[in-house]
């Protein structure tokens, strides 16, 4: 065992020792020699005395490889980020004495009921065999822990939720009555994957405004929704190919979306629109029909629906990758994807940059990034024998993850590009800006009354009329948390 332990040692020396991220109340800060290095040095919060004795932890995890590469590093193909991830476990299972065993679970969101009846299967099998941790989809999760599947996490041992690599702005967003039952951060790596991100064809904004910075407009966050406006009506003026009265994918546009990142999810998080909104004192009130989310919801209509510089198409497969020719022919200057989109643009000729979807206005304190609803979160099955055991290596991977992972994942340039230096001060931005709301993170349950902005008729006006059955909902969904364990 000590021969064993040597050699990870020797191994994780290796990596990277600065640790790349911190995360707090703000979400994640990614250090890659742009700001001083926020270390923590005093080591791992989980005891140096703990020995489980070699027990299996069973944990379950989507078969996908674009999710699953977050455990498993055999379902990833970046040979640094494999070494990284693979002695982070290795290593997390000889400090304990536990084997991690990996069980996976229908992935995608066509399966979404087969996941669902796995989980409810396997919990009530029980035993040393069942599920102990589940990484499951955010769009999931939630039915799950209101039926009392999962622990809540103020009543384990090891974790600690002010560790700076869980996602703070969650934990105070989520936490209800004294409960949470969910958790994602630094260890949940899809949640930076699939984050709400805008992609900017360099060379055409360049060659179409009279020197203007865009990462400057970042940094000094004036950055907004008005400027966004003002560029793409700008590079939408130009003289479009064939007939002027049709546009197609072959007409130069200022934006393209898929509708999935312009309805509402990724820009209405972005410009701080909410449904309930969580006070200080931690009351949760209904806010959607406030004058300020109907004005920008109404404003963002008009954007994505008249604005001739705006081509957003259907929410599939097919328009998503027309909207990704459209970019990477350079038939647009701007385009929002997730952030795991750069994976493909590594590749291309043509310079890009990757920046955080505008704030709405100065008015706004900062960024805000909403991670799209496949992503993983955490939970730890209510029916597992192995709690305290389990709750110590969740605490000891989160605390490895940040140390020794994070660093190789942001330079194995899955989202780094060479080309562009400032791109790695607007990725330390995004994912600083990583949010949640608890109306985001329970929207199932509260139905959305903001209609979707594309193709449909401005109904914004009306909301006022449907706060009786949001505020019913909204209460409902409370007795449900305050019914759990």
């Amino acid at each position: 065992m000590k021969r064993i332990l040597i050699v990870l040692l020797a191994i994780f020396c290796a990596l990277p020792l600065a640790a790349c991220s911190k995360r707090g109340n703000a979400g994640t800060t990614t250090n890659n020699g742009t700001e001083g290095s926020d270390t923590n040095d005093s080591g791992s919060p989980v005891p140096d005395d703990l020995d489980y004795d070699n027990l299996v932890i069973n944990i379950g995890v989507r078969d996908r490889d674009d999710i699953v590469f977050e455990m498993d590093p055999e379902r990833n193909t970046v040979d640094k980020l494999v070494a990284a991830i693979e002695s982070r476990n290795l290593y997390v299972e000889n400090r304990l004495n536990v084997s991690l065993k990996l069980r996976t679970l229908p992935g995608t969101w066509a399966q979404k009921a087969d996941f669902i009846t796995a989980i409810r299967n396997d919990a009530k099998s029980g035993g040393s065999d069942a599920i102990d941790i589940l990484f499951g989809p955010n769009y999931s999760m939630v039915g799950l822990m209101l039926d009392g599947m999962f622990l809540n996490y103020y009543n384990t041992k090891y974790i600690d939720l002010e560790s700076p690599y869980w996602n703070g702005n969650f934990i105070d967003e989520c936490t209800y009555d004294g409960k949470l039952y969910l958790l994602e951060g630094d260890l949940t790596l899809s949640m930076l994957d699939s984050s709400f991100v805008m992609f900017c064809d360099t060379a055409n904004f360049r060659d179409r405004t009279d020197g203007d910075d865009l990462y400057q407009l970042v940094r000094e966050k004036k950055w907004t929704f008005e400027r966004l406006k003002e560029y793409v009506t700008l590079f939408g003026t130009e003289n479009r190919d064939g007939d002027d009265s049709r546009e197609t994918k072959d007409d130069f546009f200022g934006m393209v979306s898929p509708a999935f990142s312009s309805g509402r999810d990724g820009f209405p998080t972005a410009f701080g629109v909410t449904v309930v909104s969580k006070g200080a004192d931690g009351k949760i009130t209904t806010t959607f029909n406030s004058e300020r989310n109907v004005d920008i919801y109404a404003d963002f209509y008009r954007f994505v629906n008249d604005n001739e510089g705006v081509f957003v198409n259907g929410n599939n497969d097919g328009a998503r990758d027309e909207c990704r020719e459209m970019f990477t022919a350079g038939n647009t200057v701007f385009i929002t994807e997730l952030l795991n989109y750069a994976g493909t643009l590594r590749s291309q000729a043509r310079d890009y940059g990757i920046f955080p979807l505008p704030m709405y206005d100065e008015t706004q304190s900062d960024y805000h990034t909403l991670s799209e609803a496949v992503h993983s979160q955490i939970a730890i099955m209510a029916g597992s024998e192995k709690t305290e055991a389990v709750s110590a290596l969740l605490e000891e991977l989160g605390y490895q993850t940040r140390s020794h992972v994070m660093d190789v994942y942001y330079e194995t340039v899955k989202y780094r590009n060479n080309r562009l230096p400032e791109s790695v001060e607007m990725l330390n931005i995004i994912l600083n800006s990583v949010t949640a709301t608890f109306g985001s993170e329970f929207a199932d349950e509260l139905r959305s009354p903001f209609p979707s902005p594309i193709g449909s008729a401005e109904n914004v006006s009306d909301l006022a009329a449907q706060k009786d059955a949001i505020t019913y909902l909204m209460n409902t969904l409370k007795r449900k948390i305050q019914a759990l364990k």
